[in-house]
């Protein structure tokens, strides 16, 4: 039986990292407009360093401004600042951390009309970060609070995305035809929104690859996660680790399959991209460590596949125990 990463216990499936980079990528006009705005030149280069793929110093950066006499004056500009810090320490799998610039940032923007798109990209941010900590339940009602303001704005972008994230919810929960739903709708969004970011499609053939393959219908998967790589490849600005998880993916469908020669092959390469852009010790690259071993029990290096594994389970647990707390906003509070 296939394994997802999305349940709050042992078993999963990566897809949370990729849903940040979607929700994060979302934020980016905002973000933008903000430091237009209120002409924080340090706020642009924040938001500059990120996109350059360079999230721990755009996150000094913000710290630094929202913590000196420079700050923004208005709620409103604060919030978007507390946003865009807690975009760049969840690239940085700081969960914790992110978490609470993400509450800080609704905080400051909740029952603003005029800030009302900026508010429900930081929910959906949200949303997405309590997808990669397990956090289900909440996750869920974000998620659905978010896809109802997209609605009523029209933003068929946000409906696609959102309705990506619920799917991811619902693969977490096993509900796989709900999972289909859900993908076959955020595709239907997609015809009508002329402004889909490459990082958008990686997600949506990511998840649609996940639920194709809970079917066992592995050509569809590995042709869906394929084009996921092709745009995580070619993108400027693509996430490094969002890159790194499809190739686990990749390497999944291939054992699934009974490939196993390129299931080895697409696991190293996720291994190696996941361990220079977020490290070892961190989530996704321990649960990559979980697919290796896997892969090493179904070509029949027992010996290994025990060490792997019972290293691997112990580091998720303790990664896991470190980011489950913080929380100091309730999802029915929003």
């Amino acid at each position: 039986m296939m394994e997802y990463w999305l349940s709050q216990t042992q078993s999963g499936t990566m897809k949370a990292a990729i849903c940040l980079v979607v929700f994060t990528a979302n934020l980016a006009v905002a973000a933008t407009l903000a430091a237009e705005q209120i002409e924080q030149a340090q706020l642009s280069e924040a938001y500059r360093l990120r996109a350059d793929g360079n999230p721990a110093a755009s996150a000094a950066l913000l710290e630094r401004l929202l913590h000196s006499g420079s700050r923004p004056e208005s709620k409103e500009e604060t919030g978007e600042a507390w946003n865009l810090l807690g975009m760049a320490y969840q690239d940085l799998e700081v969960h914790g951390k992110a978490r609470i610039c993400y509450e800080t940032a609704i905080r400051q923007l909740k029952g603003h009309p005029e800030w009302e798109s900026a508010y429900v990209a930081v929910l959906a941010n949200l949303a997405g970060l309590e997808i990669a900590m397990g956090q289900v339940k909440p996750a869920d009602a974000l998620a659905k609070k978010a896809l109802l303001l997209y609605e009523k704005m029209g933003q068929e972008r946000s409906i696609a995305v959102v309705s990506t994230c619920l799917a991811m919810i619902a693969i977490s929960r096993k509900h796989f035809k709900a999972a289909q739903q859900l993908i076959d709708e955020a595709f239907g969004a997609v015809t009508q929104a002329d402004d889909m970011k490459a990082e958008d499609m990686e997600t949506l053939y990511d998840t649609r690859g996940i639920v194709s393959e809970h079917f066992r219908r592995y050509k569809d998967a590995a042709e869906d996660f394929q084009r996921a790589l092709k745009l995580g490849s070619n993108s400027p600005t693509g996430s490094q680790s969002a890159l790194g998880i499809t190739y686990v993916l990749c390497a999944r469908v291939s054992r699934e399959s009974g490939d196993t020669e390129a299931a080895i092959a697409d696991i190293q390469k996720a291994l190696r991209i996941l361990g220079a852009s977020i490290g070892p010790n961190t989530l996704d690259y321990v649960r990559a460590e979980l697919e290796y071993a896997r892969i090493l029990r179904a070509v029949g290096d027992h010996a290994e596949f025990l060490s792997i594994e019972r290293n691997a389970r112990r580091a998720l647990a303790e990664i896991q125990l470190r980011e489950c707390g913080g929380c100091t906003v309730r999802a029915d509070e929003f």
